[in-house]
């Protein structure tokens, strides 16, 4: 496989990057001229600069690839740039799909969001779960839920695309809740509002895993929710604890 990931440099984009050349496959990654590729250092990725809206680039990077996996994306929850946010999730998921379907690409893998099914009021879900939330939790949810309905309008239009729904993505780089647990296991957090909500997990790299064989053997069009199971924060918080114990002995 040549495969092309966008967003090669970040959390879920890099690991998607050393798991694949791990497998033998040849590598392109899509990153700005700006971004911070330290999370690349040990890798042989043939890298194209460029923005995920800039078609041009997009083009370049598409070149002899049959497999794209489109990564790249604005996470942050709280006060965000909505505006930016629409940028790069939604334009620049419409960017990849037309160029895509241009090309003529073999299949396109679409890292989305288990949020878009919205609220479901604690009930446990599937893929053919159909939202009832009418509003939006946040700028990121509203995003991706329009790019998936640009990505489910490319399947109708002869793209084959497969999407991956994960719920929240962890690892030990993770940027955004990595910092967190490292301070608990430190002993520095000593307290942390909110213990008792649920949420879903799965780890970055057991995602990575999903998506390559969504890549291989998915049907286009197919939805897939990724998540190990729900986990309340303090839970999550002994988990690693009793990880970190273990790692001791």
């Amino acid at each position: 496989m040549k495969a092309l990931v966008t967003g090669a440099n970040g959390f879920t984009g890099s690991h998607l990057v050393k798991t694949l050349e791990q497998q033998g496959h040849t590598v392109v990654g899509l990153v700005r001229k700006s971004s911070n590729l330290s999370r690349l250092k040990e890798c042989h990725v043939q890298l194209v600069y460029g923005d995920i809206t800039d078609r041009a680039a997009l083009k370049t990077a598409m070149q002899g690839v049959d497999t794209v996996f489109h990564t790249a994306a604005y996470v942050e929850l709280g006060l965000v740039n909505a505006a930016e946010m629409e940028r790069i999730n939604v334009e620049g998921t419409r960017a990849v799909l037309e160029i895509a379907l241009a090309t003529g690409m073999s299949k396109l893998v679409y890292c989305s969001t288990i949020g878009i099914y919205g609220d479901t009021q604690g009930r446990v879900i599937n893929e053919t779960f159909q939202r009832e939330q009418n509003d939006f939790s946040s700028a990121y949810d509203s995003t991706k839920y329009n790019a998936q309905q640009l990505v489910n309008q490319a399947v109708a239009e002869g793209l084959a695309v497969v999407s991956i729904m994960p719920s929240g993505i962890f690892g030990s780089d993770d940027p955004h809740f990595g910092s967190v647990i490292e301070n608990y296991l430190k002993g520095r957090l000593k307290v942390w509002a909110g213990g008792e909500r649920i949420t879903g997990i799965v780890h970055v790299d057991d995602l990575v895993d999903a998506m390559i064989l969504a890549a291989e053997k998915a049907a286009p069009g197919s939805h897939y929710i990724i998540s190990t199971g729900d986990l309340s924060t303090r839970e999550m918080f002994e988990f690693s604890a009793k990880k970190q114990a273990f790692r001791c002995l």
